[in-house]
């Protein structure tokens, strides 16, 4: 076995096809792992949970939207190989095999934390952030940055005129929207809301929605370290968090 660590693969094909006895739909994505001078696969499934973060990979490796006759434009990328128990389904032993995957992708590959130390993480979390909001489903959009709660009758001339004035476009109201939705956000609340939309792994979502936090956490600590690597926490500045945002919304 190639020891856990990371690696630089060269891509050599894409294949798409289903896995397992419940036939998951997946794709196979083979590499050819220069530091050891042979061949890998990562194994990316499209279930309902798992299809997010695959069509983030699958953009991230140039895939042609094709799935009868996939390709992709990347030529090569950083992978991490991991080890993780398996169980032959046939004799029932277990053992360590390799799992293959796009480096740092949403995660450093790291362990669980123990109880206490998750319980530590939960209190300065809580101390430092408050208690995780709930994800909303949806929001309604916001009101246009001119509309007034109680607007008075226009005259008819003036009522003409306005109707006249070209409406903006619809990336200056998406625009807009966004700004809108930001302002008043601190530089590290912007951070955090990148390594939501970005990094975060589907598990600590999960459980982040389920008020457990312990998850979101260890990743969060471990993707700002990369970040800014040269600082603790307590002293970044705004610009050190405008890096951890530009970071956490890198597709790597």
């Amino acid at each position: 076995m190639i020891e856990p660590g990371i690696y630089t693969g060269t891509l050599q094909g894409i294949e798409v096809g289903a896995s397992g006895k419940k036939k998951t739909p997946c794709v196979a994505i083979e590499w050819y792992i220069e530091e050891e001078d042979t061949y890998r696969t990562s194994y990316w499934y499209l279930s309902k949970k798992a299809k997010k973060n695959t069509f983030k990979k699958l953009k991230f490796v140039g895939f042609n939207g094709d799935f009868d006759n996939p390709e992709c434009s990347l030529e090569s990328a950083e992978l991490r190989c991991k080890h993780e128990p398996y169980e032959d389904p046939e004799t029932g032993d277990e053992e360590d095999r390799e799992k293959w995957d796009l480096a740092r992708w949403g995660g450093a590959g790291i362990d669980d934390a123990d109880k206490k130390t998750v319980k530590d993480l939960n209190a300065q979390w809580k101390r430092e952030m408050g208690a995780p909001a709930k994800k909303k489903k949806s929001m309604p959009p916001p009101p246009p940055e001119d509309e007034d709660d109680d607007p008075e009758p226009e005259e008819p001339e003036a009522a003409a005129e306005e109707e006249e004035t070209p409406a903006p476009p619809p990336a200056k109201k998406k625009k807009k929207a966004a700004a809108k939705k930001d302002a008043g956000k601190t530089p590290r609340e912007l951070a955090w809301d990148a390594f939501i939309e970005h990094k975060i792994t589907e598990k600590a979502l999960e459980m982040l929605e389920d008020g457990k936090s312990s998850k979101a956490v260890m990743e969060w600590t471990t993707l700002i370290s990369e970040a800014v690597p040269d600082k603790e926490e307590e002293d970044f500045e705004a610009s050190d968090w405008e890096a951890v945002q530009q970071y956490m919304e890198t597709p790597f």
